[in-house]
């Protein structure tokens, strides 16, 4: 089998179908081969002996990371025979779409090595070992399990809380619980919406927002965020639909900035904290460290594990 960049050839020692060999020798399924827009005739077509035939590596590989990464750069913050921890870049997918694409999560760990194990884990999902998705304009902490038991352990065996640490737009001046209810979170990309009232379709979403800093010339608020839930751009509805979008969160109506300011801070489970105190360009507006700090103090959070 000889390898171009992007496709891959193979000689046949004996008659096949395409379509046949492709969904009963590589177990593609007929959805994915789809995606390739082939002409039936084509498919169908019955090969002669040392034929060689050209096919793409997206098709052939489509149950596999590429081992190459060629995104930004991702922090390694914690590592044991159970968990990688790691702190995500605004603005990066967690899993590729395709074999070809290379800058994501996944294809970060293949290249690291630690995807021996992780892409092991759930592995007829997308998100593999990952233990919870971020909005590709999220950044912050993720966690990847690096066995099915504690993959399962974590997801199911114990209560979990997130905090969030956001820049909105105008005055958050006291602690507030907010609750909505999501519609559309079924509809792939597309814009949720958030309502106070309740219906068939909606599903409810909480979270609690903890005010830390106000910037009084910008008429910005850095905000700590208790995410309930975890839905699909639930903490951005839901401060959206208050007036408060966040600061570069132009598809809720934010103002444009350099990112979404939107970063996963700290996760607990059971008696485990981790957390990422990165928050890439938070520091242009706030003091960090005093809002970091502030957040712990309302919440009790330790500095990690």
């Amino acid at each position: 089998m000889a390898k171009s960049n992007s496709f891959s050839e193979f000689s046949f020692i004996s008659e096949i179908i395409i379509e046949e060999w492709l969904r009963q020798d590589l177990s593609i399924s007929r959805s994915k081969i789809k995606e390739f827009h082939f002409k039936k005739n084509w498919l169908n077509k019955r090969t002669y002996k040392k034929e060689t035939l050209q096919f793409p590596l997206d098709l052939l590989n489509a149950h596999l990371i590429n081992p190459i990464f060629k995104g930004n750069q991702v922090k390694l913050l914690y590592v044991d025979d159970d968990l990688v921890t790691l702190s995500k870049p605004p603005g990066m997918h967690l899993f590729p779409l395709r074999y070809s694409e290379t800058d994501t999560m996944l294809n970060f760990l293949r290249n690291e090595n630690y995807g021996r194990d992780i892409l092991q884990v759930a592995s007829h999902t997308h998100e593999k070992g990952a233990l919870f998705r971020l909005d590709r304009v999220t950044s912050g902490l993720m966690i990847f399990a690096r066995t099915e038991a504690v993959y399962q352990q974590l997801q199911h065996g114990l209560a979990v809380q997130k905090y969030y640490l956001a820049i909105v737009q105008g005055q958050i001046k006291q602690r507030c619980h907010q609750r909505h209810f999501l519609v559309g979170l079924s509809k792939g990309g597309a814009r949720v919406k958030g309502s106070m009232e309740s219906s068939a379709e909606g599903v409810e979403a909480n979270i609690e927002i903890i005010p830390l800093a106000y910037h009084i010339d910008l008429n910005l608020s850095l905000v700590g965020v208790i995410l309930g839930e975890g839905h699909r751009h639930q903490i951005r509805v839901q401060l959206a639909s208050i007036g408060h979008p966040i600061l570069g969160d132009t598809l809720y109506g934010g103002n444009a900035a350099e990112r979404v300011y939107l970063h996963a801070w700290a996760y607990v489970f059971g008696s485990r904290t981790f957390r990422d105190d990165t928050c890439p360009l938070f520091g242009k507006f706030f003091d960090l460290d005093s809002g970091l700090q502030m957040f712990s103090n309302h919440c009790g959070i330790s500095e990690r594990r």
